[in-house]
């Protein structure tokens, strides 16, 4: 396979699709059991030149240390240049073992900035423990046991959800996904269905791995959104190339992607009023017309 190297802004990797708990504001839906295999992280950092961040998500990502680990053995043989590392936990699972892997990947990344002389990262590694209102979790064990074990490059803290709000005046604002949609919440919502940013080998937007194997866009969607719109399994043809095609299939940019399917979503809950409605409606036909002449455009249609 031809190996061109990439530069991504933002890399996840869903490192699995288990979890250990069964919260009813999750948007994946229903956990599968799916791990990450190690071949399809090598194949993929192995078209990797620099990464600004690195994120895991799940399903649970601290289910699978080994996996978390192997990331950042790929990192350091492919000579990886990565910034910063983040992951969002659940904070059920405290381990040594899990603290001392973000210990090497908060020095690695301190490495990698001060290799190129890039201060823009203050944050080098971070764990940042989930403290949702439907969590059945304690985040400041989790919070006391990862600042005691963790070195000074690993950033860890509580999610801050009060920008959304978290009375009941204002309640949480979740995605209109998975369980969550049957939740009485104020919802925001999300497509893959569009371009990738892209310029030459720098990649813009978020790109992921999924556990499955296959690369897509990175939003908070269902599981099997994303095993219905994804590029194809890593180990088929060149990443860059799979994005250059998904930019001749999916010709909307990101606003009008996600304005259509929040307007999808929302006649899909009933919770609008008539009017509400019309605008909706109104919307999705003027977003169809848009990606439309876009096709003419491209010669798709």
């Amino acid at each position: 396979m031809p190996n061109t190297k990439l530069n991504f802004n933002q890399f996840i990797f869903e490192v699995t699709r288990r979890c250990n708990l069964e919260c009813p504001h999750c948007a994946r839906g229903e956990a599968q059991n799916i791990d990450l295999s190690m071949a399809h992280i090598d194949t993929t950092i192995a078209q990797m030149r620099r990464v600004e961040n690195v994120s895991l998500t799940g399903g649970e990502p601290f289910l699978v240390p080994d996996t978390i680990k192997h990331i950042l053995e790929q990192l350091k043989k492919n000579d990886v240049e990565c910034y910063s590392f983040s992951v969002v936990t659940n904070g059920t699972i405290l381990s040594e073992d899990i603290a001392e892997i973000f210990n090497d990947i908060g020095f690695y990344c301190r490495a990698s900035q001060y290799k190129k002389k890039n201060r823009r990262y203050p944050m080098k590694a971070e764990i940042e423990i989930s403290d949702t209102p439907y969590h059945n979790n304690n985040p400041q064990e989790a919070l006391e046991f990862y600042s005691k074990h963790c070195n000074g490059n690993v950033r860890v803290h509580i999610q801050d959800y009060t920008k959304y709000g978290n009375d009941e005046s204002n309640k949480y604002e979740m995605a209109y996904s998975g369980r969550a949609k049957s939740l009485d919440n104020s919802f925001g919502c999300s497509s893959l269905c569009y371009q990738a940013d892209m310029s030459g080998n720098n990649i813009k937007c978020k790109v992921q791995l999924n556990s499955t194997g296959d690369i897509a866009l990175s939003e908070l969607v269902e599981f099997e959104t994303e095993d219905t719109y994804n590029m194809g399994c890593v180990e088929d043809r060149p990443i860059i190339d799979m994005l250059k095609h998904w930019n001749r299939v999916y010709l909307l940019d990101c606003t009008n992607a996600w304005h259509r399917e929040t307007a999808i979503k929302a006649l899909e809950s009933g919770r609008m009023s008539l009017n509400d409605r019309r605008e909706a409606r109104e919307m999705i036909y003027n977003i169809n017309e848009i990606e439309e002449n876009l096709q003419e455009e491209s010669g798709l249609i």
